[in-house]
């Protein structure tokens, strides 16, 4: 199992690209590796382009759904929502 610090990428993440970059950390480590912890811990807020790009295409990837191996900790409600928004929105 291998932890990403989210804060390391930013306290407010925002953008496509942060999301496509941090997408393609997660894929790497699941492919080398069985399971994913996202730690959120100090990040205040994402958008839902940032959700989209690391959740939304991981979900649309994977039959709509999140691959098992990821773990979301310490992520707060408007992070939880946003995340959840942009898998939804993937699996419609």
């Amino acid at each position: 199992m291998a932890t990403v610090e989210v804060v390391d990428h930013g306290r407010f993440l925002g953008s496509r690209l942060k999301g496509a970059q941090l997408r393609v950390v997660v894929e790497s480590v699941l492919a080398s590796r069985d399971r994913v912890v996202l730690d959120f811990a100090g990040v205040e807020s994402i958008t839902d382009s940032f959700a989209h790009e690391l959740f939304g295409v991981l979900s649309a990837e994977h039959g709509g759904t999140l691959p098992d191996g990821i773990e979301i900790r310490n992520a707060n409600r408007n992070v939880q929502d946003t995340i959840e928004f942009a898998t939804e929105a993937t699996a419609a």
